[in-house]
């Protein structure tokens, strides 16, 4: 049981040492996948707004 914290500890230290290693690559990706996520709700957002200013539109024409 003892050895288990004790192995628990190390990799913890194991993965500090890797993380700062690929840190520069590992703190892009997560912005650029803000950036997706952002640019597609954007364009989801775009898409859905069009058919409602479509009907809008031709509402506005038919209404007496």
């Amino acid at each position: 049981m003892a050895a288990e914290p004790g192995a628990a500890g190390a990799p913890s230290a194991t993965p500090t040492a890797d993380s700062s290693a690929t840190a520069p690559f590992l703190s892009r990706v997560p912005s650029l996948t803000r950036w997706a996520v952002a640019i597609a709700i954007a364009v989801a957002l775009v898409l859905a707004l069009v058919p409602v200013l479509i009907l809008v539109r031709v509402m506005g024409m038919t209404a007496p």
